[in-house]
C-alpha cells in the first residue's frame, strides 16, 4: 500500500504497519463545546481508509477518549464511537483520559513491541491535539508515525473575546 503526502513523495506502508484510529466519537458533533469541524468528509475518508486497511489484514487499534467534563464522558451518547468505526474490526481497543494513547489502557507500547510493529498510521478527530500528541510520543519511542493525508479533522476552538 502506497500513499502520497502533501509533498508528492510516496509513502510506503510497511507490511506490519498498524492503523491507529483516534477519538472518532459522537461527542465531537457538539459544536457548542468544540466549535465547528473543518473536514465534513472526515468520517467518509476514515471509513474508506479503514476498509482498505482491513483488506490488507494489517492490525487496527481503536482509541476512545474519556473526558469526564466534556461531551466524551463515559456513559453519555457522546462517548460512543461513530458508526464508521463502531462497525469495524479492531485488534485492540484503548481507552484514555489524556491526549496520548500511550498513556491509555491496555498498554499500547507493549502491544506494539510484542508484534514488532514500528510503523503507525493515524486517523481521527482532533488532529491538532490527540493525533499530534500521539505521533510525537510515538516518535519519542522510536516509532515511525504518520497522519493519513486525506483524513485530518480539527474542530475550531470557540473564540472568546
Amino acid at each position: 500500500m502506497t500513499n502520497t503526502s502533501a509533498f508528492d513523495a510516496p509513502l510506503t506502508i510497511a507490511p506490519d504497519a498498524v492503523l491507529i484510529v483516534i477519538d472518532v466519537q459522537q461527542g465531537f458533533e457538539d459544536e457548542a463545546f468544540w466549535g465547528p469541524r473543518d473536514n465534513p468528509e472526515a468520517e467518509l475518508r476514515i471509513g474508506e481508509l479503514l476498509d482498505a486497511w482491513q483488506r490488507t489484514d494489517r492490525p487496527v487499534v481503536v482509541v476512545q477518549h474519556q473526558g469526564a467534563r466534556s461531551p466524551l464522558a463515559p456513559g453519555t451518547p457522546g462517548y460512543e464511537l461513530k458508526p464508521v468505526v463502531a462497525g469495524a474490526r479492531a485488534d485492540l481497543y484503548i481507552t484514555k483520559t489524556v491526549n496520548s494513547a500511550f498513556y491509555g489502557t491496555p498498554d499500547l507500547h507493549a502491544w506494539l513491541q510484542e508484534r514488532g510493529a514500528t510503523q503507525l498510521v493515524t486517523v481521527g478527530i482532533m488532529t491538532n491535539v490527540c493525533n499530534e500528541t500521539f505521533r510525537k510520543a510515538a516518535l519519542g519511542a522510536s516509532l515511525d508515525a504518520w497522519q493519513s493525508p486525506p483524513c485530518p479533522d480539527t474542530p475550531e476552538a470557540p473564540r472568546y473575546a
